[in-house]
């Protein structure tokens, strides 16, 4: 257990990413992210969320956008 100053933090307590990820939705893909390079379509991206900045799903594209729900990818 490590302590920081009055506070104890105890390492089988901490949420591991997967278990973060589960609780949020799984794998499975809530969201789609679509992926362009100027007015071409590269593709989309299942995620389990909506993130705040889509293009970090997208190599090379110049702009992204986000839907939840799913969406046809």
């Amino acid at each position: 257990m490590k302590t920081i100053g009055k506070l104890l933090i105890n390492p089988e307590k901490i949420i591991k990413n997967e278990e973060l990820v589960d609780l949020r939705g799984g794998y499975e893909g809530l969201a789609s992210v679509y992926c362009y390079a100027g007015d071409t379509y590269l593709g989309c991206v299942k995620t389990p969320y909506c993130p705040s900045d889509p293009l970090i799903f997208c190599s090379g594209a110049s702009w992204a956008h986000c839907m939840q729900t799913g969406g046809n990818c």
